[in-house]
């Protein structure tokens, strides 16, 4: 009896052991993930879709937050796992060329998976005909005003035109408070709102330029951004001295109504207290042609190459085909660049996420493809031009090496 009774309680403590271990085993699964802190923006939102993976799967993500793309290539150089990386589009073409990402293209090439986000953020995702991952949090300037406040004023707004809403606030003296996520300046970003017309077909010839440093010098019609910079500062449309940078004040002042406008970007719809009188303007005119908002990603989800952990990460990226974290991140007004997400956004916000899913490939913006020391030459460059110091050798100065 004694030796069945022995015998019964050994199976009993080597199953819970077992039980144990496996259930120890699950815990103990987790994989790494990487991102430039001075590069992304909404990590905030990121890291809810992380929370919720966790959750689901039971796998932990370690977040390693880095001040560089050095960071992040030294830890992903010294690893044999696959990591998931968070990287802006500089740095995403930059570790394509040195072959440090997988291509994932048994994931996102699909046209099932394709059409669950806009084509711009699509579009980020490819580098020489390869899916290396999918751009999250697409972002564009936008002019937010407060239709009762500048009716008030004086100024109607007739059709989405920043042009002439511009102009209107110049001829009234009205500045703009102005806060500006992105990882660019506001000077950077106003450039891109007349490049998109006016070096598209350059942008086509950097494309093919394999050696990102150099893509610049492709842009053979770089002065001509500067040249329609200047006629709008001529024409009173665009002037350094109209912005008012105030930081997230801006946008905390515009919501109490001290302030009828607000220029932001997208990354900071989910900061704005939205009704029936907030309105959003974010086309600039081209001579006789409106073309849709420049638009940039956040950053862009790829994964590192290794031999360990594959499966992991692959987890963490097919989770990103669901709907349900998208859905659960709409509800906080953040727009995403996933379908199902944005369709649930309403009132402001639903403009905004409507503009930037019918952007198209001509909308990428010129300045992702320029090193960050070109970056701050560009925005030198700009904050001159909307001085009125605009001398035609602006682009000369800014490809000098």
């Amino acid at each position: 009896m004694k030796k069945k009774i022995s015998i019964i309680l050994l199976l009993i403590i080597t199953c819970t052991l077992t039980a144990g271990c496996k259930k120890g085993s699950k815990k103990n699964e987790d994989i790494n993930l990487y991102y430039n802190s001075e590069a992304v923006k909404t990590f905030n939102f990121a890291k809810e879709i992380i929370e919720q993976f966790e959750k689901e799967f039971e796998i932990k993500v370690n977040i390693n937050p880095v001040n560089s793309e050095k960071d992040i290539e030294k830890n992903i150089s010294e690893e044999k796992e696959n990591s998931v990386l968070l990287l802006d589009d500089y740095t995403y073409i930059k570790f394509a060329n040195k072959n440090y990402l997988r291509d994932l293209g048994y994931l996102y090439k699909s046209k099932d998976t394709r059409e669950k986000f806009s084509y711009i953020t699509n579009i980020y995702g490819i580098y020489n005909d390869k899916y290396y991952g999918i751009g999250l949090m697409p972002y564009s300037l936008e002019l937010v005003y407060n239709e009762e406040a500048l009716k008030k004023l004086g100024i109607e707004v007739n059709e989405n035109d920043m042009k002439q809403v511009f102009k209107k606030l110049n001829e009234k003296n009205i500045k703009i408070p102005t806060y500006i996520k992105s990882e660019y300046s506001k000077e950077e970003l106003l450039s891109t709102l007349v490049a998109n017309d006016t070096v598209i077909y350059d942008m086509y010839k950097m494309n093919k330029v394999s050696e990102i440093d150099d893509k610049i010098y492709a842009l053979d019609n770089g002065q001509e951004i500067f040249g329609r910079l200047n006629d709008l500062y001529k024409d009173n449309v665009l002037k350094e001295d109209m912005f008012l940078e105030e930081g997230e004040g801006a946008i905390k002042n515009f919501n109490e109504g001290k302030s009828p406008v607000v220029f932001i970007t997208t990354l900071s719809s989910s900061d704005i207290k939205s009704n029936d009188e907030i309105k959003v303007v974010n086309k600039m005119p081209i001579g006789d042609n409106y073309i849709n908002s420049p638009v940039g990603v956040d950053f862009i989800v790829c994964s590192s190459i290794g031999n360990k952990k594959s499966d992991e990460v692959d987890k963490f990226l097919r989770y990103l085909l669901k709907e349900e974290p998208f859905n659960k991140l709409s509800e906080k007004n953040c727009i995403s660049g996933n379908k199902k997400g944005d369709s649930n956004l309403k009132e402001v916000q639903g403009q905004m996420a409507n503009s930037i899913h019918a952007a198209s490939g001509i909308n990428i913006l010129y300045i992702d493809m320029i090193s960050k020391e070109k970056g701050k030459k560009i925005d030198k460059e700009v904050k001159n031009v909307l001085s009125g110091k605009y001398d035609g050798k602006e682009w000369k100065r800014i490809i000098e090496k």
